[in-house]
């Protein structure tokens, strides 16, 4: 039975199914050390090498109880120490007894100290003693192990005598042979490996230490590595150890595997104790605080909320309340938060407020997201905040550890926890940067930290800016490229983070300031490959797949003013200003048109909603931003440009008036909707834009969509006349009034009562 711990977190590579040298069955009697398979040119005592210094480690876990209390760590059944223990196995892995009898060093395992719950270590002579896990080494990728009695097994110590190395001699270094210890259907097995077999050699490019071994390539950004390690013992050909290694295939440079540095290196061992002093310390005296965001009820006006799911993408869930989002203090007054925010929550958000210990709350505003970055900036209004130090400690090199720190808020406080992780140095991701990569995954919205308690950076999502995240590609790119670490070693002080921020999707108090960017354009979609097969253009549309009819262009549109025509048939479009000026064009897919856009109305809407994927991909360049348009026209492809403007009131941001009494809420006719109601500029009306369920509007079955043209004989001036007009029928007196109202292109007239009592106040905003 092969147990697989699942692949949810790529923490700890030593808990997965496979486990390379790690022993995932309880062996109860570590039999004689036998010659490996493969490796009949090793002499025997290289084999007695790890029979006099190799022991087997047997893991025990449990849940781990201090974290569930705490509530720094959610309980995750599916962990991999809770697939272990459900199975009510033990997990084995070779380690090596160094400096004194009572040390043992395995490779990492980044699991929680309060996750094991017993830890056996067996020699080669059967005999077994407890032990507990108590230290991490800063440099090398090992744990300390420490054990209650002594082991029956000689501890490693530093050679008398120089040691080879790769770099100044390499010969010496090809005759090691890497030993350890693994598991076989014949039981334990001692093994031996001759460096020599291993013939890549490497170095950094320009010059370094020299290494052996094939070069372990770790992902961009924090997701962790799946590459799986054991503890090695590396010996010359006489049985004399030379060194240890614990960092995966290949065999680093030279200061990471002699003996005597991993000796060095264990003398500066970090308790896991002092892990919990930090944390304490972190709770007590931190730069993190609890940022709080109130959000505004999502109305008939957020036009963001409907068409997520009509252009293909799931829209965001609603916020949570009670949600405490993190901040780190980067100045007095200033806090980055490395949370990722939908647009459509930041155009409802309404306060912000920062906690502090002892229930103190001050005030803030939302001031922009970080380029690129999944994180935002808030600034306090009068508060001020102790700042992290302005230092920019440099990144962590390859194998050294960095510390985690993260903040929940669970069961009604704050909770703080500080763990380890390993860097892995960094690699080539998105847009050829360099991005520090470590040995486990690491979510966004932690801190990380050195060694040293200072602040290397925080970690969030990645989202450049020259991504184009249009929702009806159905998911083909939406802008998300992983977990990265945003050190301050690359962006510089931390309190120039809040300089050059985005602004583009900002809180929108009023509907002007959610009106939409335009082209001043109706576009019809191809409908397939048929139909451009009947028009002529399956080539450059490419069966229909992309293109955007033009029907109409609005007088005085930025669409007008480029040249655009009835009858062009928009292809792309590519942005010539800013961040991705030098992406290439984005093709414009066919969308659904006005008809098959959801509306919960019974009365047919002849406009279409302004939301489509042109103005999608415009409203995410943002405001001022140059472009170009890729147009068919009469068999020709042209090119048009132009720039991004803000467009007037639609259906959705324009003025709203609404009367209790008779149920009915209406707006002005904007430039949509009298073009899709064939209405002069200057026609009088107020479009219906809602009906209470229930109410003497509905009663007199006025529906949304209509046009309310006239009221008691005289022309409807938009909401303002509606207002005024229903105020003075109250104030004479009158209960019921005579409406004329239009359905597309037949009117009729309807009675409806605006008062069961004295006269009540005029209408006002829903």
């Amino acid at each position: 039975m092969t147990v697989r711990p699942p692949a949810r977190s790529r923490r700890g590579a030593l808990l997965r199914a496979g486990l390379v040298a790690a022993l995932a069955v309880p062996a109860t009697v570590l039999p004689a050390v036998a010659r490996a398979e493969g490796a009949a040119e090793a002499p025997t005592a290289v084999l007695d090498a790890v029979a006099r210094h190799g022991v087997v480690v047997a893991f025990r876990f449990q849940k781990d109880l201090e974290a569930e209390a705490t509530g720094a760590t959610a309980p995750d059944p599916d962990a991999a120490t809770e697939v272990f223990r459900r199975w009510r196995m033990s997990l084995h892995v070779p380690g090596f007894v160094v400096r004194d009898r009572r040390t043992v060093l395995v490779s990492d395992l980044f699991v929680a100290p309060g996750a094991i719950r017993t830890v056996e270590v067996e020699a080669a002579d059967g005999t077994k003693v407890l032990g507990r896990v108590t230290a991490f080494l800063p440099r090398i990728g090992a744990v300390v192990v420490t054990t209650e009695a002594d082991v029956g097994a000689t501890p490693l110590e530093a050679p008398a005598t120089a040691e080879p190395t790769a770099a100044a001699e390499p010969a010496a270094a090809a005759r090691l042979f890497s030993a350890s210890l693994t598991e076989s259907a014949d039981g334990i097995q001692a093994t031996a490996e001759a460096l020599r077999d291993a013939e890549v050699v490497h170095r950094t490019f320009g010059g370094g230490p020299v290494a052996r071994g094939r070069v372990r390539r770790p992902a961009a950004g924090l997701g962790g590595t799946s590459v799986s390690r054991t503890a090695e013992l590396l010996v010359d050909a006489a049985g004399a150890p030379a060194g240890l290694r614990f960092d995966g295939p290949g065999l680093a440079s030279d200061d990471t595997w002699r003996l005597a540095a991993v000796l060095a290196d264990l003398a500066r061992a970090v308790p896991f104790a002092a892990l919990v002093e930090r944390k304490v310390a972190a709770a007590a005296e931190s730069y993190v605080h609890a940022v709080r965001l109130v959000f505004r009820a999502r109305s008939v006006d957020d036009d963001l909320g409907g068409t997520a799911s009509f252009l293909g993408a799931t829209p965001p869930p609603e916020p949570d309340p009670d949600a405490r989002h993190w901040g780190l203090a980067v100045a007095p007054d200033v806090l980055v938060v490395p949370t990722t925010l939908p647009a459509s929550w930041v155009a409802r958000l309404q306060r912000v407020t920062v906690e502090e210990r002892g229930g103190i709350v001050h005030e803030a505003r939302y001031e922009g997201r970080v380029p690129d970055l999944g994180a935002f900036v808030v600034r306090l209004v009068e508060a001020r905040l102790d700042p992290m130090p302005a230092a920019q400690p440099p990144a962590p090199p390859p194998h050294h550890a960095l510390l985690i720190h993260r903040t929940a808020w669970r069961a009604g406080a704050r909770r703080d926890g500080i763990t380890y992780d390993r860097s892995l140095g960094t690699t080539r991701g998105y847009g050829d940067r360099r991005f520090l990569a470590t040995e486990g995954a690491v979510e966004a919205g932690t801190v990380l930290l050195d060694l040293e308690g200072q602040v290397l950076g925080f970690s969030a999502d990645l989202q450049p800016d020259d991504a184009e995240r249009v929702a009806s590609r159905g998911g083909g790119d939406d802008g998300l490229r992983g977990v990265v670490a945003a050190l301050f070693a690359d962006l510089g002080a931390p309190a120039s983070l809040a300089d050059g921020l985005d602004r583009r999707v900002m809180p929108a108090a009023s509907r002007a300031a959610r009106r939409l960017p335009w082209l001043g354009v109706e576009l019809e979609p191809l409908r397939g490959p048929a139909v451009a097969d009947a028009l002529d253009i399956a080539g450059p549309t490419r069966d229909g797949t992309r293109g955007l009819v033009v029907n109409h262009v609005y007088a005085g549109s930025p669409a007008e003013r480029a040249g655009v025509k009835v009858d062009d048939v928009i292809l792309s479009a590519r942005r010539t200003s800013g961040p991705g000026a030098d992406a290439p064009p984005v093709d414009l897919k066919s969308g659904p048109g006005g008809a098959d856009w959801p509306d919960a109305s019974d009365a047919m809407r002849p406009w279409t909603p302004r939301m489509n994927p042109l103005v999608r991909l415009l409203q995410g360049w943002g405001e001022g931003t140059t472009y170009v348009l890729e147009v068919l026209r009469d068999d020709a492809l042209v090119e048009t440009g132009s720039v991004v403007e803000t467009g007037p009131a639609d259906a959705s941001t324009a003025e709203e008036a609404y009367d209790q009494e008779s149920g009915l809420a209406v707006k002005e006719l904007t430039y949509e909707v009298r073009a899709g109601l064939r209405l002069a500029k200057d026609a009088p009306g107020a479009l219906i834009s809602a009906v209470d369920d229930g109410s003497a509007g509905q009663q007199a079955r006025i529906l949304m969509n209509e046009v309310l043209l006239e009221l008691d004989g005289k022309p409807v001036d938009g909401p303002k006349g509606f207002a005024r007009a229903i105020v003075e029928a109250r104030m004479s007196g009158r209960r019921e009034v005579r409406m004329v109202v239009l359905r597309l292109d037949r009117t009729r007239f309807v009675d409806v009562r605006i008062a069961n009592a004295p006269p009540t106040p005029s209408p006002g905003p829903r």
